[in-house]
């Protein structure tokens, strides 16, 4: 209750970080587009769904480990062939793009 009011407090707020959150958003799926092995998923999530074609992604998510980027691999069968990226703020959303874009 005390989180709702606080909200309703600073509605302004909010509606920036909403706003900057689906532009970021935005900006990161584009970018993973750009990537030839990677095929994003439409969302209206605060992450994004990615398929990674002819990589192991598990292979993926530790190469990124190993620079500090974590992101995360499934281990059902149904979902073997996708990670998890959640959207954050431009200055953690960059290396991810640069590491991506340096594994082509």
């Amino acid at each position: 209750m005390v989180a709702a009011l606080a909200t309703f407090e600073d509605l302004e707020g909010i509606r920036a970080n909403v706003a900057w959150l689906l532009e970021e958003r935005e900006r990161l799926v584009e970018a993973l587009r750009d990537v030839p092995w990677l095929e994003p998923v439409p969302t209206a999530t605060n992450f994004i769904l990615v398929r990674v074609r002819g990589r192991d992604p598990h292979a993926v998510v530790d190469t990124l480990a190993r620079q500090g980027i974590l992101i995360r691999a499934f281990s059902g069968r149904a979902m073997a062939e996708y990670v998890r990226i959640s959207v954050g703020r431009p200055d953690q959303n960059d290396p991810l793009i640069g590491a991506l874009g340096r594994m082509a």
